[in-house]
Order: structure tokens, then C-alpha cells, then sequence
């Protein structure tokens, strides 16, 4: 482990350059980042450019660190801008396929929107990742094998392990709501996504990719993610992570039983929510997940969702089957006349649930037609892996809570496209590389 760290060590090195001089220095950090990152589409540095954006797309989040946000747009564009100019990679792994309908629909929707600008920056944005990471992710592990997703593995460890220290390091600025870790994220529940997305990935090296860690490294990664997990308080994550090892273990006895179980979940769900949080209550698991808290901020409320859930839904019977076009929620949402409003009833940010941001912006039509391509994507991974359906049902489970599946630059929706990729296009050797 210790040398395949060291053989990357050139690579670490510049990510840590990139970190160190944007934090002290905004204007800095965008020339070093965007001129280093040019160098690496010049020299051909692919790896150095895919895990570069995605440091960006999670430096991003943290709301003290501004230059992130600046240049991640530009570096989504000079890749899309590289895979484009590279036949050999744009025709690797066409995961956009699926959603072409989708993105052709919503370009569609400009005319309609409030804020066409918004609209198509956003817009352009999500294309753009969907064109360009899963060919990007093929590639390199066409032709680095394995290696490619030991060293993803890494990076993602490092972030994990960044943010266990980072309340040493900046004690006042790692928590929020009250006394919840946040460490270097904008908020808990950003640290507790990319925790399970870390996890979900760990596991697709571990079990589809097969490579050998030793079990040192293994309980390690499990017991950082596990611990920054319960200090971030995370419900919907903390949930998601049980969703998705439950139906992993019910559906190596049988996948039709796992999807059974998920119809009989979803009737049963109004009825079990209740005796399910007493016996988590009983278990004394209610101050850590949050259970006993009452209010517009208790299980019942969805943590203050419901007030924005409610919201969303009037605005969409008024837009019910077109919407108005990309990015309208989120600039609707956070419009001054109605962050006062929601505010006073207890609510801050967004609509917190992907179909409604979805319904919001893209209309009935839109829903349905990006989630006819999101299930027909997961349909052919079901039939490569045991992974696949777990992963669906949590994922479709964390929907319902957090807005990530309805934007492009975050390193959630990233890390999906990955393991997705993984299971539609890449072929992992029969052997096990070990560490």
C-alpha cells in the first residue's frame, strides 16, 4: 500500500499545491488550478485530470473556500472540450445514451424559463459530465487496469481521513447544527453523503473489481467512514448505508426476493416509520440519530423537508407536465421574498428531494424521461453485478432527502457515474490485485 502511495506521490503533490495556495489566496488558486490543469490536457495527464476536477467538485462544497466554485466550471468544460477532440476516448463508454431524450428535452425548456442564463449554465453542466466522465473513468481503466481503482480508492481514504482531522485543525469551523461534524463540507450532510458514496465505491473495488487490501486498510476505511458517519448525525445517509447492506445480504439469496422486499418497504413505510424509531429509541440510538428531536426538524417533519416539499409541490402544479427549465428551483428557492418566507416557518436552502427539484425544473415529462434512462442504466447493471440493485434502492432512498441526483458539480452524482461505468463497460481481471 505504502508504495503504490509513493509511486503517485507527483500526483498527491500537486492536489496538495492546489489546496494549500487557493486557501490562502482566491485569485492564486484559480490561475495554479486552471494553468496546471491546461498542462495536464497539454501533456496528457488523464488521471491527473479526472481526480483534479474531482477535488475541486469537493473543495467546492466547503463555503469558506471560494476558488473551487470558480473554476470547476471551466475545468468540466476543458475536459468535455478533451474527450471531444479524443475519438478514441468520446466513443468508450457512452452512458449518455441513455439520457439523450432527456437532455434533448430539457434544451427544449429554455424558452420557458425565468432565469435562461441559470438555465443554461446548469443545463450545459450536467451534459457535460455526462459526456465526459464515464468515457474519461473507461479509459483509464483500460489502461492503467486495476491500478486505476486502487488509486481512486486512496483518494477517496485521503478526503475521509482529511476530514477526521480537520476538526484538530480548524476546531470552531468543523461543526455546525449544533455540534454536528462538518469538517471541510459546507454542512453534516454533505460529510455523511460523501461518506456512503465513498462506501459504495469501496465496495464495487472491493467485490466487483476485486482487488486485495489487507484487512488493516479494510477495517480502517470502515471504521472512518462508520465514525464520521455518527458525528455528522446524517439520518438520511445513516439510512441509506443500512438500506443498502440490507438488501445487499437479501439479494445473495435471491434478487426477485430483494425486489419484493422494496415493494412491500414502500406500502408498509407509512405504517413501520413509527414502531421503527421507538425501537431505535430503545436501542439508545436517539440522540445520535437525531429521533428524539421534535418540531419541524423531527422524523415525521422529514428534518424541516416537509415545509419545502409542501412549497415545491404548490409551484409545480402551476408548471405540473413542462416545468421551467433548468436551475428555476434552486433560484426560485433562494429569491429573497421566499427565503423569508420559508425561513420564518423554519426552512432553509432548496426543495431537499430530487424528484421534486426534477418536477420543478423539467416537468412530468422530464421526470419520467430522465428516470426511464436512470432505470434502463441500472436494468443492464443488475445483470453484471449483485451491487447494482442494493445500490439503486439506497440511492433512490436518499433522493427523497437530498437534492444531489439534480446537479452536476458535486462529487455525488460523480461517483455514481463511476459505478455505473463500472458495471456497464469495464471488465475487471480474473485475478486479484493485491496492495
Amino acid at each position: 500500500m505504502i508504495d503504490f502511495i509513493l509511486s503517485q506521490r507527483r500526483s498527491y503533490f500537486i492536489l496538495l499545491i492546489w489546496t494549500i495556495v487557493g486557501a490562502f489566496s482566491i485569485n492564486l488558486g484559480v490561475v495554479l488550478v486552471a494553468g496546471t490543469f491546461i498542462l495536464f490536457l497539454l501533456k496528457g495527464f488523464e488521471r491527473e485530470m479526472l481526480l483534479g476536477f474531482f477535488l475541486m467538485l469537493i473543495l467546492s462544497d466547503n463555503y469558506f473556500l471560494h476558488y473551487p466554485g470558480i473554476v470547476k466550471p471551466l475545468l468540466l468544460v476543458l475536459l468535455g472540450i478533451y474527450i471531444l477532440l479524443r475519438s478514441e476516448i468520446r466513443n468508450e463508454a457512452m452512458l449518455i445514451k441513455s439520457f439523450i431524450p432527456f437532455f434533448i428535452y430539457t434544451i427544449m425548456l429554455w424558452p420557458l424559463s425565468d432565469y435562461l442564463a441559470i438555465a443554461v449554465q446548469k443545463n450545459a453542466a450536467y451534459i457535460l459530465l455526462f459526456f465526459a466522465i464515464p468515457p474519461l473513468f473507461h479509459h483509464l481503466y483500460k489502461r492503467y487496469d486495476a491500478k486505476w481503482i486502487q488509486w481512486l480508492v486512496y483518494f477517496l481514504f485521503a478526503v475521509l481521513i482529511f476530514n477526521f482531522l480537520y476538526r484538530f485543525l480548524q476546531p470552531e469551523a468543523a461543526y455546525s447544527h449544533g455540534g454536528r461534524l462538518k469538517a471541510f463540507f459546507g454542512n453534516p450532510n454533505g460529510l455523511g453523503m460523501f461518506c456512503f458514496f465513498s462506501l459504495l465505491f469501496f465496495e464495487v473495488a472491493k467485490r466487483y473489481f476485486k482487488i486485495e487490501c489487507p484487512k488493516y486498510f479494510v477495517y480502517f476505511f470502515y471504521g472512518l467512514a462508520a465514525v464520521l458517519l455518527v458525528q455528522t448525525s446524517s439520518r438520511a445517509s445513516m439510512f441509506s448505508i443500512l438500506i443498502f447492506y440490507g438488501f445487499l445480504f437479501i439479494s445473495r439469496f435471491s434478487t426477485l426476493i430483494a425486489f419484493f422486499s422494496v415493494i412491500v418497504l414502500i406500502i408498509t413505510s407509512q405504517f413501520s416509520v413509527d414502531p421503527l424509531v421507538a425501537l431505535l429509541i430503545d436501542f439508545g440510538l436517539g440522540d445520535t440519530l437525531r429521533l428524539n428531536t421534535e418540531g419541524a426538524q423531527s422524523v415525521a417533519a422529514g428534518s424541516g423537508r416537509l415545509i419545502a416539499w409542501n412549497f415545491a409541490w404548490e409551484q409545480i402544479q402551476a408548471n405540473f407536465f413542462f416545468g421551467k427549465a433548468w436551475g428555476h428551483e434552486e433560484e426560485l428557492f433562494h429569491s429573497p421574498a421566499v427565503k423569508v418566507f420559508l425561513n420564518a416557518l423554519n426552512h432553509e436552502g432548496g426543495a431537499h428531494n430530487v424528484y421534486l427539484i426534477f418536477w420543478m425544473n423539467t416537468g412530468l415529462i422530464g421526470l419520467l424521461l430522465f428516470f426511464g434512462g436512470f432505470f434502463s442504466v441500472f436494468l443492464r447493471a443488475i445483470r453484471k453485478s449483485e451491487l447494482a440493485m442494493p445500490i439503486l434502492i439506497a440511492c433512490l432512498f436518499l433522493a427523497f432527502f437530498e437534492p444531489w441526483l439534480a446537479a452536476a458539480l458535486n462529487p455525488y452524482t460523480i461517483l455514481l457515474l463511476m459505478i455505473l461505468t463500472s458495471f456497464l463497460y469495464c471488465k475487471p481481471e480474473p485475478e486479484r490485485i493485491e496492495t
